[in-house]
């Protein structure tokens, strides 16, 4: 084999290899499994979970607990809300069973 021939094999080789080298070098790392290892506080990963990144927190309305619209939220549709639900009782001053609006904005505040 000639000079120049063995100059150009050196050559590609050792672009292939440092092609290699590099490709090595700067592959991507792989992503950490939740936000949490990264990023101290940093929500759970829970769809469900009212912290996690992205959740739409609703703060519930009179108007819209009142799904019957019949003017009072019964013990029923406050199901929907787990505090509200937990200390109904509490904000039902009057004990009729349901939480008209001044109740209910006293649970709100």
């Amino acid at each position: 084999m000639d000079s120049a021939r063995k100059i150009l094999v050196a050559l590609i080789c050792s672009g292939i290899f440092s092609s290699i080298a590099a490709a090595q070098e700067t592959a991507p790392r792989p992503a950490p499994s939740s936000p949490d290892a990264t990023l101290p506080g940093a929500p759970p990963n829970s769809p469900s979970s009212p912290t996690s990144a992205g959740a739409a927190i609703i703060k519930p309305t009179f108007p819209l607990l009142d799904s019957d619209h019949d003017g009072w939220i019964s013990r029923q549709e406050a199901e929907s809300v787990p505090d509200l639900a937990k200390d109904f009782d509490r904000y039902d001053l009057n004990r009729d069973g349901k939480l008209d609006r001044s109740e209910f904005d006293r649970y709100a505040k």
